[in-house]
């Protein structure tokens, strides 16, 4: 099957971020748990028949295998149960370093999201339907938006530098930087502009995303080089209550935010914990 027909453009809201205030510590805690070998995996009885994967002998998504060489299947996508677009395409990377020592890994692409990540192939590792079952990406309502966010953080990228590849993780520099100022003088913000002690601290982006059960709202925060910091969602429901992510330290938890200037607020913890 031609994956183009099947990248159609991505329709999916990110419905399951309703589940944000009260999955995001386990969810961080089961992937955390994907490090484990496949003795542990093995547990999840992860396997594709017929075209479908199965987590512990539950349909969980589609499988479309887009190029395959043998036995080794190169490309293959997962789509949601009863779906057309892809949810998540995964290819096999094969690089070469010599005759006895290759160097291969898995590129995970969640289609519409922006989302990458790379997991290095081992003989001991998982597989990639045991890697998706492990970090349940899929729900019955198709891809878990808030747990792929987490998968990608937390997973990082490899980069190949002369036939080496290494894991480089999303957090680098740039994200820890801070602008010397007084931080004691108040934050101003004027369009997307974010202000402290008469300099440019960083920039924000303001996002709603409809659900079934109501509309959620997103902050993204970046510092003065333009490096994302910072990601916050709530719920109309629990105004006060926001599910944020750090990059600097790749921590997800839940903080109570006050005052009629959320942006303003927001700004002020992260520069109190040191983030901005």
């Amino acid at each position: 099957m031609n994956l183009q027909n099947l990248t159609s453009t991505f329709l999916r809201n990110r419905i399951n971020r309703i589940l944000i205030l009260t999955i995001v510590f386990h969810a961080s805690i089961q992937i955390s748990l994907s490090q484990n070998t496949s003795s542990n995996a093995n547990k999840l009885n992860a396997s594709i028949k017929k075209d479908t994967l199965f987590c512990s002998n539950i349909p969980y998504a589609t499988v479309v295998v887009t190029n395959k060489k043998g036995k080794e299947i190169n490309e293959q996508a997962f789509l949601a149960l009863g779906s057309i677009e892809p949810s998540l395409i995964v290819n096999r990377i094969h690089v070469k370093q010599s005759k006895s020592n290759d160097f291969v890994y898995h590129h995970f692409n969640f289609n519409g999201l922006k989302l990458t990540c790379d997991i290095k192939e081992t003989l001991n590792g998982l597989t990639v339907a045991e890697e998706i079952c492990k970090s349940t990406l899929f729900n019955k309502d198709g891809l878990d938006t808030l747990k792929a966010e987490i998968f990608a953080t937390l997973k990082g990228k490899i980069k190949v530098e002369n036939g080496v590849g290494i894991l480089a993780s999303d957090v680098n520099p740039e994200k820890g930087y801070i602008l010397e100022r007084n931080k004691e003088s108040p934050v101003l913000v004027q369009d997307d502009i974010i202000a402290q002690d008469g300099q440019g601290i960083g920039r924000f982006e303001l996002d709603t995303i409809s659900g079934v059960d109501g509309d959620l709202k997103q902050v993204k925060i970046f510092n003065s080089l333009s490096a994302l910091i910072f990601t916050a969602t709530r719920t109309d429901a629990v105004y006060n209550t926001w599910s944020i992510l750090t990059y600097k330290d790749n921590r997800f938890q839940t903080i109570n935010i006050k005052g009629e200037d959320e942006v303003v607020e927001l700004c002020n913890y992260l520069i109190a914990s040191s983030f901005l």
